[in-house]
Formats: C-alpha cells, sequence, structure tokens
C-alpha cells in the first residue's frame, strides 16, 4: 500500500474478484469513502509487495511480473538427456499431468486447461471457463480433476472427461 500525499486515499495493487484475470493491477481507495478505483488495465501483473511514491506524490514505482516456463522431458529421470518441449512465454506452472495415453494435461499462467501431445508440438485447450482453473490430474478412465477458483476464497473440486465432457463438481 502508498497513501497518496495528500492523504486523500491509498494505491494498491489487486485484483478484480469478479473477473478470471488474476493479474495484480493498480487501484486506488479513497479516504475515508473507500471508493474503490481501477487505475490500470493491461497485460502486466504488478507484484503485490512492490508500490512506492516518491516523497512529492508525483512519481509512482512499481515492479511487474513476469512468469516464464517449459516442460522438459528426462527419458528414465536423466537430466543430461532431458530435451525441452515447450517453448515461448507460455508457463505451465499451475499444474501438470500424465493422461493414460501418454498425452499431458496442463494448466498454464492464464489458468486454462489444455492437452498437449507428449513432445510438446500440440496443443489444444480443454474446457472454457469463466473461473481460472489449475492442479489438473487424471482420475479414472478418461476423466480428470481439477481445481476451479469461483471467487475470492471459494475454490471447488471438479472432475471432467478429456473432452470437456459432462464436467461435474465433487465438492466446494
Amino acid at each position: 500500500l502508498a497513501w497518496l500525499r495528500d492523504g486523500s486515499g491509498l494505491l494498491m495493487v489487486g485484483w478484480d474478484r469478479n473477473s478470471r484475470d488474476l493479474r495484480g493491477q493498480l487501484w486506488s481507495v479513497s479516504y475515508p469513502g473507500g471508493d474503490v478505483r481501477r487505475l490500470t488495465q493491461d497485460l502486466s501483473s504488478y507484484s503485490h509487495n512492490s508500490l512506492s511514491l516518491a516523497a512529492d506524490g508525483m512519481m509512482l514505482v512499481t515492479a511487474a511480473e513476469a512468469e516464464s516456463g517449459q516442460l522438459w522431458l528426462a527419458p528414465a529421470g536423466d537430466a543430461a538427456r532431458a530435451t525441452m518441449i515447450t517453448t515461448g512465454d507460455r508457463s505451465w506452472t499451475q499444474g501438470i499431468g500424465w493422461l493414460p495415453d501418454g498425452r499431458i494435461i496442463a494448466a498454464d499462467n492464464a489458468y486454462t486447461l489444455s492437452i498437449l501431445s507428449a513432445d510438446g508440438t500440440r496443443r489444444t485447450p480443454v474446457m472454457s471457463s469463466p473461473h481460472p482453473q489449475w492442479g489438473p490430474t487424471p482420475c479414472g478412465a478418461g476423466r480428470f480433476g481439477f481445481v476451479r477458483f469461483e471467487h475470492l476464497h471459494a475454490s471447488s473440486l471438479w472432475q471432467a472427461g478429456f473432452d470437456a465432457a459432462q464436467p461435474k463438481q465433487l465438492m466446494t
């Protein structure tokens, strides 16, 4: 948080609880009224720990976070023979699992579930949802489980077919 020089409010990094977008954006909160106003709406994700105003209140400094990750395969766990199977700025750090047929199910940094070929050359989104989804894991023949973020402080456990058929909520 950073208080405005005149004490009329503060600046903060947060996200819109009514959207799928979990990227940190800059917001202002008036004081004492508590009116909230979004200041940025861009593709950056600002760090929740890095926000400060200059002493004269005319300059703001913040840090934008950038996430990059690739998937690697290591035959028989041999790191010397590991090969990178995905490239680019898409990170697959929100969950990953091997499917019985050798493909991979994974969640990217946009919390979108996809099935990837074993060599990473093909990516097929599994399920469209306005809610972020992560943590996919195979569970049973032709099905997988995952977590869906419903709203602030509420997630639920779901199961669906690899073709996204008949998603079923298992618990909240």
